[in-house]
């Protein structure tokens, strides 16, 4: 039964590809057409969070739950939900290029607990700045924050590329009609 789990686990590592690419893009264009330079940060921050989000299950399912397929691996991905607490990449073999960026990590996995992706709506965004200002521009607001949460993101889904690429391989074309012709689940088919 299809997805398997590298099918799975690299359609959520695509997904944190392209949040990355959508931040870059967007941060690099100060002038992007927002509402407002906090919309932008609060938006711009989502991004990096999903990619985050995207990443942990990407490896949680390519590394543990190999033995799932399926409905029942989709359902079990999606209980994650949007927490990032049990986000520990270095359990799989992830090494951090620098001391910096892994204390960044650290530090932002304990932060994702307040800051979570409620600030992708802009009356959160501007609730958040006015109750919580000093942790507002501790994180979010600074310039330094998000391109270290940038980079972290970057690093991990990187890695994440690279294990994926393993498990390239040249199949012929009856294990591809195989594949394909494999049942599979598909959450909006009722």
């Amino acid at each position: 039964m299809r997805p398997t789990h590298i099918e799975l686990a690299n359609h959520y590592y695509h997904d944190a590809d392209d949040l990355l690419l959508r931040f870059d893009t967007c941060w690099k264009h100060e002038h992007a057409n927002f509402s407002s330079i906090r919309s932008r940060i609060g938006k711009l921050y989502v991004d990096l969070a999903m990619s985050l989000e995207c990443s942990y299950k990407s490896l949680k399912t390519y590394f543990e739950y190999k033995h799932l397929n399926g409905e029942a691996l989709v359902r079990e991905v999606r209980r994650l939900n949007h927490g990032l607490s049990g986000f520990h990449p270095q359990e799989h073999g992830f090494v951090f290029s620098n001391e910096k960026l892994a204390n960044f990590f650290t530090c932002f996995i304990t932060q994702s607990q307040t800051l979570g992706i409620g600030l992708r709506y802009r009356i959160d965004n501007w609730d958040f700045r006015e109750a919580e200002e000093e942790l507002y521009y501790q994180t979010i607001g600074c310039d330094t924050w998000m391109n270290n949460l940038f980079q972290v993101a970057k690093e991990i889904a990187d890695w994440q590329g690279r294990e994926l690429n393993n498990e390239s391989r040249v199949v012929t074309i009856a294990d591809a009609f195989e594949e394909i012709s494999a049942p599979k689940y598909n959450t909006y088919k009722r």
